[in-house]
């Protein structure tokens, strides 16, 4: 089976993605730079590395690629996915790297220039605007949604019900004005689907899950089938054309319209929900990186849920990884 790199071996979307990979019997290796992250001793091999951020990341990432003869990798974090063409360079070019094409990649990852892109496309998106541009607001367009221009998940997000209370919430969030995006609150359900799609940009499949509570994560997730978001899902793959799996974040509003809130062009901390529902995005997308052959997986268990909770493990001192030196 294809050896298989994961990063965020400390966090939530690390762990799933090395438990889904490991039930399909893919060697796993881990790499994360906090030495006491979980995941690295729940893999077949774990070991530190720089932060991303760090000139030396990509260098270090091709030495465990080489020194363990990884066939795969799998980024999960946004800040590794800002230096794809440093990893690109580092890595050989015969190392799949499962991400979708790195232009819309640097688009999806900042929130606003994916919301200009998403509205010329004409898929529905709530208002939205620069922080630094919220001058014509008065309190009767509140309550509006403010979050980082870039970032992911709920961190850093602060949902204000007036004039006075965004300018606080901004004065005191450390980003400048043009690095928070405010936007329309829009009530109703919100929606988190996983589409997976290969290198050469075939649909393999589509999964729904609402999610009721997120912290930050989602917590409590449930899967589903749901003909309007799928079919929003379907048209959000056909124009943006991938060739790698994105999470679509939607909220379904009380009149029946499925806004878009974000994309994030990777796997997500909830795709370890759809393996279980019966469709192993991580195992198809390895083996169609390594040139097997995949078909789609149109059916998936519907009503399945996950709970997230906080679990604990047992090391000898001896046995924590050392910290990279960098």
């Amino acid at each position: 089976m294809p050896r298989v790199l994961v990063t965020a071996a400390g966090d939530d979307i690390g762990i799933g993605a090395m438990q889904s990979l490991m039930k399909a019997d893919h060697p796993v290796i881990a790499v994360d730079m906090d030495p006491h992250s979980a995941g690295l001793h729940m893999a077949d091999v774990g070991t530190t590395v720089p932060p991303a951020t760090h000139h030396q990341w990509p260098a270090v990432m091709a030495e465990v690629v080489r020194d363990h003869k990884v066939d795969v990798v799998v980024p999960l974090v946004d800040d590794e996915l800002r230096e794809l063409d440093r990893l690109h360079e580092a890595l050989s070019a015969e190392i799949p790297i499962i991400v979708p094409r790195i232009g819309l990649v640097q688009q999806m990852l900042d929130k606003y220039e994916s919301y200009k892109l998403l509205s010329d496309m004409d898929f529905p998106i709530p208002e939205t605007c620069l922080l630094s541009d919220m001058t014509h607001f008065t309190d009767d367009d509140f309550p509006r949604f403010i979050k980082p221009r870039f970032g992911h998940g709920s961190r850093g997000t602060h949902l204000a019900h007036s004039l006075e209370e965004a300018n606080s919430f901004a004065d005191q969030s450390g980003y400048d004005r043009d690095q928070l995006i405010i936007q329309e609150f829009i009530k109703g359900i919100e929606y988190s689907s996983n589409i997976t799609v290969t290198r050469d940009n075939r649909l393999l499949s589509v999964v729904i899950k609402e999610t009721p509570i997120k912290r930050g994560m989602t917590v409590w997730g449930i899967t589903r089938n749901h003909p309007l978001i799928k079919e929003s899902c379907v048209q959000i793959y056909e124009k943006l054309e991938p060739g790698g799996p994105m999470n679509v974040q939607q909220m379904l509003s009380d009149d029946g319209t499925p806004y878009v809130l974000e994309i994030n062009p990777r796997f997500s901390g909830s795709s370890c929900l759809n393996v279980e529902a019966g469709v192993n995005e991580f195992d198809l997308l390895v083996r169609d990186a390594v040139g097997e052959s995949v078909e789609p997986i149109t059916e998936y268990d519907s009503g399945l849920g996950m709970i997230r909770y906080i679990d604990q493990m047992y090391i000898y001192e001896r046995d924590v990884f050392e910290s990279y030196d960098y």
